[in-house]
């Protein structure tokens, strides 16, 4: 957690927890997207990062859960993305690892797992539970594309299908993780989901070649 303040000018009420924003241009009140499709078409490459909005005392919690995703992801290949607090108890400024920025998919992917990490615990460190408990409500699109989450987690990082929200110049990407990945069958989730680095040779040698895993 970087100890650095971000500064948030705003005459405005934050939202509830759970909403994002870019961060506005001089003059400009700060927009929050409570609909996360909407919020991840907007942000790009380009962007140095955004605002979340979360339970007060919650900000290392919420670094760490996403800091173990990524780190059981791509294993170091990216650098991980990086947590602040702002002048607001209840808004984090976060500077994202480009690994979330190299296709809508996993943008879309990112501000589910910022919710889920709402739930995470450092102390007790239940990431599971915080996945896939269907005690909390944030991580419902993480259950209902468990599969898809699971492979993700194993490396397969890279998505074969389109950018859509590049294709049909939409303000909201229409086509995001849950619609892609909620009740696939396992031969297009394994098309769909492809290693990020190249397995190919040990995969070709691994007596489990069918499984989702590998």
């Amino acid at each position: 957690m970087k100890t650095i303040l971000k500064k948030l000018e705003s005459n405005y009420v934050t939202p509830s927890d759970g909403y994002f924003a870019l961060q506005p241009s001089e003059n400009e009140q700060i927009h929050w997207d409570h609909c996360r499709e909407q919020f991840a078409a907007k942000f790009t490459k380009n962007i140095t990062g955004f605002f979340f909005t979360y339970p007060k005392d919650k900000y290392e919690d919420i670094e760490s859960f996403l800091n173990k995703f990524e780190r059981i992801c791509h294993e170091g290949n990216y650098e991980f993305s990086l947590f602040s607090k702002t002048n607001k108890t209840n808004v984090l400024w976060i500077e994202v690892s480009k690994f979330w920025l190299d296709c809508s998919m996993r943008k879309s992917l990112l501000t589910i797992l910022l919710r889920c990490g709402i739930n995470y615990d450092l102390k007790i460190d239940n990431f599971e539970e915080a996945l896939f408990d269907e005690k909390y409500k944030e991580n419902l699109y993480v259950r209902q594309t468990k599969n898809a989450i699971l492979r993700f987690m194993f490396g397969f990082c890279k998505f074969t299908g389109p950018e859509l929200e590049d294709k049909f110049q939409t303000s909201v990407i229409k086509h995001g993780w849950k619609q892609e990945f909620f009740n696939i069958d396992d031969f297009l989730l394994k098309n769909r989901l492809i290693p990020l680095v190249d397995k190919q040779e040990s995969i070709a040698n691994c007596v489990f070649n069918d499984s989702l895993w590998i």
